[in-house]
């Protein structure tokens, strides 16, 4: 007896093509590795222009964060609602660039250091705050996309 392929939220999941070849296509691992290289190499950069005094909540990682969130949000709200959307472009723009562009392990990082300094209401701030901005901007960024892509049908 086969049992039913039972229904999942995430749209790059396919149960009957994933049943029918193993294994992730090389040429998107590229385009996720690519971007992601840019991305994170893009942070980087303005991490040491911008340091963060771990006296205080990390402005310039609240900020970055805040800012790929916003262009994740723009760009699937634009292009990138279905799940054949421009897969290529997706995983290279989304997942790749913005992915190492935005960082929870820095908020971690600083938290900690707040934390172990005593600061521990603040370290949660940052959590909280970190939380709230990149919800609104990323909520932000799709309303905008909505708005392009409407335009633009």
């Amino acid at each position: 007896m086969e049992l039913p392929l039972q229904q999942t939220v995430d749209p790059d999941f396919d149960p009957l093509r994933t049943a029918r070849r193993s294994g992730l296509n090389p040429l998107h691992l590229l385009f996720v590795l690519a971007g992601g290289a840019l991305g994170t190499f893009a942070r980087q950069g303005i991490e040491a222009g911008f340091p963060t005094d771990h006296q205080v909540i990390g402005q310039t990682v609240l900020i970055v964060n805040a800012v790929g969130c916003l262009f994740i949000g723009l760009l699937v709200g634009a292009y990138f609602q279905q799940r054949n959307d421009h897969v290529g472009a997706r995983l290279f723009l989304t997942t790749g660039i913005l992915g190492g562009w935005t960082t929870y392990g820095g908020v971690t990082v600083l938290s900690l250091t707040l934390a172990h300094r005593g600061s521990v209401p603040e370290a949660m701030g940052l959590w909280t705050l970190t939380l709230l901005t990149n919800i609104g901007f990323a909520s932000l960024g799709f309303w905008l996309g909505n708005l392009v892509r409407t335009r633009r049908a």
